[in-house]
């Protein structure tokens, strides 16, 4: 009599089963990389390409602005702060002064730049009998807030710094200096912020919705970008043989080794403190460093001023921007 047939094994034994699942899990987890991989890097391509316009535009405004600059003279309380310490005036130390708030004027990076008029008095030193008044109306209105700023913010209130240098990038961009303009839809994304008052404002962001920055000036702390502003290409060979970087003052007038040796007493703390006030982690805004004007993105790690910062000059000269 034949014996019965042997009992059918069973398809999976139950260590096979748990192999599988975790095979499959690990081709899950090593797609979901690939896949976020993929994301990470398309976001840092189109984040750049819209640093590269926004480097573009500024680029073009800068100039514009640079070449209206040059064609002015300084206010007269700007020539006397300016002079050397016999009283004689100081041209060249003047133009350098004036070229310096008149960028700070064109390109505000804080609300305070943007908004507060100059105040404050001074004794001319030259005469005693004569009081410098910078709350003086001709002062102002050569240096101080622009009506497209004060008319723009309104009133935003915003603390952050990050988000002030945020708003203020469009406004910087669209304006018209000597046929220089930008339309800001077409440079990149726009979103929409809170920037206190109950106001919402546009704001251009990245590919992960962080807002893009304005840096008229790389503040102390973004030591990456300063090291880079002031080698080549930024800068030229003969700047860094000088040590002079600052093209609005290419002879170092305005350095403490050439003013407060050869200027008036206390002219040069004066002038340094309306940029130091407002951006109080630059310790010394005439040290002769080239510091912008540039766009920054936080990157993926949406944190600013960390390793993976998108920076848009640096995308101009590498054709990447970290």
């Amino acid at each position: 009599m034949r014996l019965s047939a042997h009992r059918r094994r069973p398809a999976f034994t139950l260590l096979e089963v748990m192999v599988m699942i975790s095979i499959i899990a690990i081709l899950a987890t090593l797609s979901t990389a690939a896949v976020m991989r993929v994301q990470s890097s398309q976001r840092e391509g189109n984040t750049s390409k819209d640093l590269q316009k926004i480097q573009m535009a500024l680029d073009q405004q800068r100039k514009a602005a640079r070449d209206m600059i040059d064609k002015e003279n300084p206010h007269p309380f700007i020539v006397i702060l300016t002079s050397n310490s016999d009283c004689q005036p100081n041209p060249t130390r003047a133009k350098a002064l004036h070229a310096e708030l008149r960028m700070r004027q064109e390109f505000p990076q804080t609300f305070l730049e943007a908004t507060k008029p100059f105040s404050g008095t001074m004794k001319n030193p030259c005469n005693q009998a004569q009081t410098l008044d910078f709350s003086d109306r001709a002062f102002n209105s050569m240096y101080g807030p622009k009506l497209v700023y004060t008319n723009a913010l309104g009133s935003a209130s915003t603390n952050d710094p990050t988000l002030q240098a945020a708003v203020l990038l469009p406004i910087v961009l669209s304006q018209n200096r000597g046929g220089a303009q930008s339309n800001v839809q077409e440079a990149g994304t726009v979103g929409q912020f809170d920037v206190g008052g109950g106001r919402l404002m546009s704001v251009m962001v990245d590919a992960w919705g962080n807002p893009i920055c304005l840096r008229r000036w790389a503040t102390d702390g973004e030591t990456a970008a300063l090291t880079e502003l002031n080698q080549e290409p930024n800068v030229t060979k003969k700047a860094i043989t000088s040590g002079f970087r600052d093209p609005c003052d290419p002879e170092g007038l305005l350095t403490a080794g050439k003013w407060n040796n050869n200027g008036l007493a206390g002219a040069r703390a004066l002038a340094s403190s309306w940029f130091i006030n407002t951006l109080p982690t630059v310790a010394d805004p005439f040290n002769g460093l080239n510091r912008g004007p540039y766009a920054l993105s936080a990157g993926k790690d949406k944190t600013y001023v960390t390793e993976d910062d998108i920076y848009s000059f640096r995308i101009q000269n590498l054709g990447k921007g970290n």
